[in-house]
């Protein structure tokens, strides 16, 4: 049989170089780890705003301590501030490795609570005492949350965008 006479010749360029960015960003996707630190540090920050503006931030506010538990937390010394007593509330959901805090990043997932007993009868509210959120994200939060992680990725891809 007689050989094939050749006309054309086609090299496609930057094939193994995209190859490789996206087997970076392959990686990189599957451990998203250093990523999920950094939103969960960002998190924290977040939650110590709420704290803060007593629950104001992003429109409304907790409601306002009782006259009998404010002169409670004056007589004890405490601050006004709603939530904030001892303090062992605030910091467990806003200071990485504090002892009441349960912080668990992998590379999938945030996992973020207190140990302080009466966290969750503060965050979901009881008969006795009212909800007050302190972990209520806004919408603009989970949108930096997800710019953060689709930076993490285009980053390990070589910057492709």
């Amino acid at each position: 049989m007689p050989r094939a006479a050749k006309f054309l010749d086609i090299e496609i360029l930057g094939v193994q170089e995209v190859k490789y960015e996206l087997l970076n960003g392959a990686r990189a996707a599957g451990n998203m780890k250093p990523v999920l630190d950094d939103v969960a540090d960002d998190m924290m920050r977040v939650i110590g705003i709420n704290f803060s503006s007593e629950g104001r931030r992003g429109g409304g506010s907790w409601q306002f301590l009782s006259a009998s538990r404010m002169r409670q937390k004056i007589k004890k010394g405490y601050p006004p501030d709603i939530l904030i007593a001892t303090g062992a509330l605030h910091d467990s959901m806003t200071q990485r490795d504090d002892p009441d805090q349960h912080l668990q990043v992998t590379g999938t997932s945030i996992e973020l609570s207190s140990y302080v007993p009466y966290a969750a009868a503060h965050a979901d509210g009881t008969g006795r005492l009212p909800k007050r959120d302190f972990t209520e994200f806004l919408y603009s939060d989970q949108e930096r949350w997800v710019g953060m992680c689709e930076t993490y990725l285009l980053d390990a891809m070589g910057g492709l965008r």
